[in-house]
């Protein structure tokens, strides 16, 4: 038996037979050759369709629109060079210019360059590496150096229990859509093509960081043991109830989404609301301009008619840093993630801002809606969007224009400024919500994308802990309820701990409803 380790930590156990999948590998499907001009329509034509359903397709897509695209292969490209390697060499020469730049998301975005370049030379040479996941034995697991988008969108995802590689972190494309998917990711395990062989049976320990190979009986008994426990233990709960612990304090678990029909997913998964509704979803779809207040109150509208009487948390568009549009041209930043993003965008924007507002506020007369804020950092800044908000509710009123008058609005808690100031904060707001993910890096000052520094992105980590619990101090100080929407939050590990700071709600990806209920039962 062969155990191998990583320091990035996910969730969930898988058994299954690896399905090795190296760099070389692949059947290759051959058509008619074409220029890269051609080549790069075609990409782009391939990508918009895909960005309808993908968060990470649309900023492919996104990509494939930057000029910097087509400008390098220009400046390489001469009577002398054919397209094939003009192409190779423009990708080779944009991917050192984001590795040198001085910033761990944008270096982090290189297999996003390849991955789309990797469909331009594609349709130049007239073949694509398709086939690699074609015929997948059912239950398998899949190894290999590292996922694009482009690989994912080719498997069939009923047909394998998890997800294996060498690169990427807990925040990688990977896991992203192993965890949309149920399925137990792993990333970070060195050497795992040379060390792991097709067919090999396998005991992926996500929680653990340990994948065993050929492991002995006593190890699979065991490792079995634990699932069909757990199983037990998920199949009891009553997912359309609301958690309550042994004490009988009751405890909503609700979800995050990206578009409506994720909202009307996760309430049939039994979420008690939505803690959070990325907005985003909208304004990566609209493919040449900032989306109408028309077409944002619809959506608005069909969510909060999904979520009945439950509440909907819609957070204000929240753009920049990883996050680009491809109609909206951002300035150059060197590092992005400090930069012009979330409600710094909407407070520039107030046309683009107001649209957004009206619609969340006339869709509240169809729902129990709540207006998020992210990104707040200091009590002017809160102070000034909470007065456009009012100015709405003015314009909605003189106009006869229905809106719950009540409606609630929060914030999120994302950076030490925030934690620091929690109390004074909560003093202007209804709730707070703790973005974990974006929190943890800047308090550890450590890229969440960036895998060489997974081990310092720690969200359990000691400083990490100490801020959450003064946010949630800083609420309650206040009198209001403080959620959680980040990561941590569908981390069953970190359940007990965060009922133990006060947490009063816990919002969460889909697949994970059922297993924090139980968990919140269980304590």
């Amino acid at each position: 038996m062969d155990i191998l380790r990583t320091v990035s930590r996910g969730q969930g156990i898988c058994f299954g037979h690896a399905f090795v999948v190296r760099e070389d590998g692949g059947q290759v499907t051959v058509w008619d050759q074409c220029s890269f001009s051609e080549a790069l329509e075609k990409t782009r034509s391939e990508l918009e369709k895909l960005a309808s359903d993908s968060d990470i397709f649309a900023a492919h897509y996104e990509m494939s629109q930057d000029p910097l695209i087509e400008d390098t292969y220009t400046e390489i490209k001469d009577d002398f060079i054919d397209d094939a390697t003009a192409c190779k060499e423009a990708c080779e020469a944009i991917c050192r210019l984001f590795e040198g730049i001085d910033d761990e998301y944008l270096r982090a975005r290189v297999d996003d360059v390849k991955d789309v370049f990797g469909r331009i030379l594609g349709h130049i040479e007239g073949r694509s590496k398709a086939g690699r996941f074609a015929d997948i034995p059912h239950g398998s697991i899949i190894v290999a150096e590292n996922l694009t988008p482009s690989d994912t969108v080719e498997i069939e995802m009923s047909a394998i229990n998890g997800f294996v590689t060498e690169h990427g972190s807990t925040t990688s494309h990977v896991c992203i859509i192993a965890a949309n998917n149920g399925k137990v990711a792993m990333v970070g395990v060195g050497g795992a093509t040379e060390m792991i062989q097709n067919g090999q049976f396998m005991i992926v320990d996500a929680s653990e960081g340990m994948v065993f190979v050929d492991p002995d009986e006593a190890t699979r008994q065991e490792y079995e043991r634990r699932v069909k426990t757990e199983n037990e233990q998920l199949a009891s709960v009553d997912v359309h109830a609301v958690a309550k612990t042994k004490n009988g304090k009751s405890v909503q678990v609700m979800a995050n989404a990206g578009n409506p029909a994720e909202v009307k997913a996760a309430i049939e998964a039994g979420a008690d609301g939505i803690g959070l509704l990325r907005s985003e979803f909208l304004y990566m779809e609209s493919k040449d301009a900032f989306p109408s207040e028309e077409t944002q109150f619809a959506a608005y509208r069909e969510a909060a008619t999904a979520c009945g009487e439950k509440p909907l948390t819609i957070r204000t568009l929240d753009v920049g840093g990883d996050k680009k549009l491809a109609y909206w041209n951002t300035p150059k930043e060197e590092n992005p993630f400090l930069g012009f993003r979330a409600i710094r965008v909407s407070m520039a924007m107030p046309d683009m801002f107001r649209n957004q507002l009206r619609a969340i506020l006339r869709a509240s007369a169809f729902g129990n809606i709540r207006i998020m804020f992210p990104m707040i950092t200091s009590c002017e800044e809160l102070a000034s969007v909470l007065s456009v908000l009012d100015e709405c509710k003015n314009e909605l009123s003189e106009s006869g224009i229905p809106f719950d008058q009540n409606i609630k609005a929060g914030i999120m808690i994302e950076t030490p400024a925030a934690v620091l100031i929690a109390e004074e904060l909560a003093a202007m707001v209804d709730f707070f919500s703790l973005g974990t993910n974006d929190l943890t890096q800047y308090v550890m000052a450590a890229d969440r994308g960036n895998s060489a520094i997974s081990h310092i992105y720690n969200p359990f980590a000691a400083a990490v802990q100490k801020a959450i619990k003064m946010a949630i101090d800083g609420a309650h100080n206040q009198g209001i309820e403080c959620c959680m929407c980040g990561e941590l939050a569908s981390n069953k590990e970190a359940t007990g701990m965060l009922l133990g700071y006060g947490l009063d709600t816990f919002s969460v990806s889909i697949p994970a409803i059922a297993t924090i209920k139980y968990a919140i039962t269980s304590l």
